[in-house]
């Protein structure tokens, strides 16, 4: 039954307007977008005398493609009152760049089969920066300008996925950011406009820290592909060494630009209408809760470390909030190993990682906002139980959950969940170990760089892994409501 409804729905799909117009559109931004990005690291090929051919050829091919579709569709996007057609461009969107992201790799024989070059390009583009490269060092410096730029390309896809689009479908409760933008008198909501804002911001962030980087001792190419990783809360290296080799005034320059990755990027916005940090910080209960929990989890570790460890007082905490800013922003950056800490440590980092940023981030994880719906869950349910005089709603900011809003949370928590341990099963099943299945797993779910090669790894394992760095990145639904046979069933609106 279910592969007839996919037939009808294979041809209903071929001759949607709406879908076929912003399909040709979208393709032809991606393929001219990314074409561009292959010609500015063919100029770095070019500047450090590296082969050429990796960058060039792709990258005049996306761009003439991207041309052609741009001319030949709609030039614009064609309104839709289907979510499903929207969650398919979603994903469409990004299995064409992770594709086309490959190719690089694969030319410039980086990676020993296209399996490995698909993992490095998914995990740049998720934000999550797990690597299959042994020795980042031995590779062309275009290549390694490449891996940084797709963590930065991949930023912006999450923000404009994140902030712009969930938000109008209305989906687990993304709507709140724009429920944000519209209450806000002194700066009325206009769609192309905070989309242009959100870059600007962006981009300033990358540029001001590549600056700050390069004042503190970094070279210019090291502290742009760092500052491209780090705001998008990606974790590519542009060296083999860790950032432990570094004073630590650039330790804590990193520190401040990965809490700044997992900030929703609305705050950002309202900050620039006019309203006082310390004002926005009284009222956004999602980033008082945020830097609470960084700091109170820095402080918890950075004691651990004084007392069972044996480090100093000063590198307890800045080892302690590093690692802590890292995990929660996602960004993955390590400034020691944490892996030989005690064990307990390194869950504790794995509850971090599956909480992530705030919603409206470049961050993976669940979101501080749906732990806080969370919790405010248990609250009021602990309240109805005892039959307390004072029972209340989760609120989110200003304003009471409404039942959907708060459902949608709960369902999206309780599927996180039962993905992750179905990844963990998969992955065990492919031949990893389950403790390092559990940690694979997490870290990808949550889009998360770790110290673990998987380049020993069998390609089905990089295959599992790559499928839930997508699913994690695209907060679960877009990918997996392709899978559900109801969504065959209908025509499209």
């Amino acid at each position: 039954m279910w592969l007839f409804q996919t037939s009808g729905f294979m041809k209903t799909l071929l001759k949607n307007k709406a879908l076929s117009k912003n399909g040709w559109f979208l393709l032809s931004l991606i393929f001219t977008f990314e074409g561009l990005s292959f010609l500015v690291s063919f100029l770095v090929a070019l500047a450090y005398s590296e082969p050429t051919n990796t960058f060039l050829v792709p990258g005049l091919l996306a761009v003439g493609c991207g041309a052609a579709l741009f001319f030949s569709s709609s030039k614009t996007v064609v309104p839709t009152a289907d979510n499903r057609i929207s969650f398919l461009l979603i994903t469409l969107a990004w299995v064409t760049v992770i594709l086309l992201g490959t190719v690089p790799y694969l030319l410039g024989n980086i990676v020993p089969s296209v399996a490995d070059g698909l993992y490095e390009s998914v995990s740049g583009f998720t934000l999550c920066g797990s690597s299959v490269i042994a020795n980042i060092d031995n590779i062309p410096r275009s290549v390694v300008l490449w891996r940084s730029l797709t963590h930065w390309l991949g930023g912006i896809g999450t923000l404009m996925m994140v902030a712009q689009i969930f938000p109008l479908l209305k989906v687990f409760g993304a709507d709140a950011n724009l429920q944000a933008i519209n209450t806000n008198k002194n700066y009325p909501f206009n769609f192309k406009r905070i989309g242009r804002q959100i870059i600007l911001i962006y981009s300033a962030l990358t540029v001001f820290e590549i600056l700050l980087l390069f004042i503190g001792g970094i070279d210019i190419f090291k502290s742009t592909c760092y500052g491209f990783g780090t705001i998008s809360s990606g974790c590519f290296s542009p060296e083999n060494q860790d950032i432990a080799k570094y004073s630590s005034f650039v330790q804590y320059l990193f520190v401040i630009f990965m809490g700044l990755s997992g900030v929703g990027f609305y705050t950002f916005l309202l900050v620039v209408s006019g309203q006082g940090l310390k004002k926005l910080l009284i009222k956004t209960k999602e980033l008082k809760l945020y830097a609470f929990v960084m700091l109170a989890g820095s402080l918890f570790i950075g004691l651990i470390l004084y007392l069972k460890c044996g480090f100093s007082a000063e590198n307890s905490f800045r080892y302690a909030l590093f690692q802590t800013v890292s995990f929660f922003s996602s960004s993955g950056f390590s400034v020691t190993n944490y892996l030989i800490w005690p064990r307990y440590l390194i869950f504790a980092f794995m509850i971090f990682a599956i909480i992530g940023g705030c919603s409206g981030s470049t961050s993976g994880g669940i979101k501080i906002s749906r732990l806080s719906m969370i919790l405010q869950n248990f609250r009021c349910s602990f309240s109805k139980l005892f039959n307390f005089s004072e029972q209340q709603q989760p609120e989110c900011n200003d304003g009471a959950i409404d039942e959907k809003t708060n459902l949608s949370v709960l369902s999206f928590v309780s599927l996180f969940g039962m993905l992750l341990l179905t990844g963990i099963i998969l992955l065990t099943l492919s031949g990893v170990a389950p403790i390092k299945s559990a940690f694979l797993i997490t870290t990808s779910m949550a889009t998360i760089g770790h110290n673990l090669s998987v380049a020993e790894y069998s390609t089905l394992s990089k295959l599992i892994m790559s499928l839930f760095m997508l699913i994690g990145r695209l907060e679960i639904y877009p990918v997996l409501v392709l899978l559900v046979p109801s969504f065959y069933g209908t025509k499209f609106n």
